[in-house]
């Protein structure tokens, strides 16, 4: 317990523990950890269903919101749009981070489509030509999830991205708007 404990506290995750009920046996140990877990920030459940249902909660905070759809022709784009979008405090699926080696990549994306709220669709020729990128943001479409489009090139923008607002890379403050778009969208 002491090991998960301080396991937690290094990455930052949520502490939990669960109270034993009156009256039943604590040993030295038990008394020690105690102590020292009472001078954090931690929350105290009574029951194992709680301590479950609370925990499965947390571990939600921590799924990815934001699934990047792009072409790897765009990867270097990508990855500094990545990495800005971390530092911004989101959460991203990239398939390059985001799938396991050795996992077939097809189930992988199916689970990152199902597990993120918002897709960034990077458009460029190369992405609206990618049959996988039509069908990324074609599955979100049909999940009535959000679809954010962001120029990065100019291409022939597909005629139901033409609906939605687009973030143009042209513009000096677009990340900006990316980010609020997001943030809006959560």
């Amino acid at each position: 317990m002491e090991l998960e404990y301080e396991t937690a506290q290094s990455t930052g995750m949520p502490c939990f523990c669960y109270v034993a009920p009156p009256g039943a046996a604590i040993d030295q140990d038990m008394a020690r950890f105690r102590t020292q877990l009472m001078q954090k920030a931690v929350e105290f459940l009574s029951t194992p269903t709680e301590l479950y249902g609370d925990l499965l909660l947390k571990l939600r905070e921590f799924k990815p919101r934001v699934f990047i759809s792009y072409s790897s022709k765009d990867q270097q784009f990508v990855d500094q749009l990545t990495t800005r979008l971390k530092e911004s405090g989101q959460r991203v699926w990239l398939n390059t981070e985001s799938i396991p080696k050795a996992e077939h990549w097809h189930n992988e994306m199916v689970s990152g489509l199902l597990e993120t709220d918002i897709l960034v669709l990077v458009l460029s020729a190369d992405s609206t030509a990618s049959k996988w990128v039509r069908e990324e943001w074609k599955t979100f479409q049909e999940m009535g999830k959000t679809i954010l489009p962001v120029l990065h090139r100019e291409c022939k923008v597909p005629r139901s991205i033409q609906k939605l607002q687009v973030v143009k890379t042209t513009e000096p403050d677009w990340y900006y708007k990316l980010l609020k778009a997001v943030e809006q969208r959560l």
